[in-house]
């Protein structure tokens, strides 16, 4: 935009002789600030797949001469964004973004300006992470059983998984040992077989079963 301020020099009109003399007005144009334009911006990246940046200032301009552009952050940022000079990076190692489940997208969006010293634009940046399949976490779990008798244990016990909606199980991975079964995601061992005949009075044998727990 410019500001106008017209100025006039004098002059005459003379008649007499036939003579025509013309007045000669001048303008200035005063120049005012323009504020940036801004373009939004946009990133994909998969969860726990590290970092992606973006220049913020991607698509910004500003038709003042000798302009200089520059990144004003927010005061706060999203879980796993920050912001140095004008490159705006996420990281998808971020603990918030383990709950998303293979192929669940969640956008994070970030609010900034875009400032050439006098006037500020805001813009954004969407991020899309995409959810990545996390493995269960288990717990090693332990019982105890007299000969003769039996006992059972649920195999999901300790078991977790951070992805929203996951279902666990029990799958069996190895030969069972003698007098143990699994049963759905129940874990017994019948140590009334005569596998178990020969334990004297107090003395213990330690039976280990491995097994899976699986996602899907």
């Amino acid at each position: 935009h410019r500001a106008i301020c017209p100025t006039m020099d004098e002059g005459a009109i003379r008649l007499g002789n036939g003579n025509l003399s013309w007045a000669t007005a001048s303008v200035q144009i005063v120049g005012v600030n323009d504020a940036p334009t801004v373009t939004s911006l946009t990133a994909s990246i998969n969860e726990g797949n590290g970092t992606t940046s973006v220049d913020g200032l991607t698509g910004a301009a500003d038709v003042d001469n000798g302009t200089t552009l520059s990144i004003v952050a927010p005061e706060t940022l999203p879980a796993g964004v920050s912001i140095n000079g004008s490159v705006i990076t996420l990281d998808a190692n971020d603990t918030a973004y383990d709950s998303l489940a293979q192929d669940e997208t969640q956008e994070v969006t970030v609010t900034y300006g875009v400032t050439d010293g006098i006037a500020t634009t805001s813009n954004t940046v969407t991020f899309t992470v995409t959810g990545t399949n996390d493995a269960p976490t288990v717990t090693a779990l332990s019982g105890a059983v007299d000969e003769g008798s039996s006992a059972s244990l649920d195999g999901l016990t300790g078991a977790a998984d951070v992805d929203n909606g996951a279902v666990l199980s029990v799958v069996e991975t190895d030969a069972l040992p003698t007098g143990a079964s699994i049963t759905g995601n129940t874990i017994a061992l019948d140590a009334s077989g005569a596998a178990y005949d020969y334990l004297a009075e107090g003395v213990t044998q330690q039976v280990a079963v491995t097994y899976g727990v699986t996602d899907g």
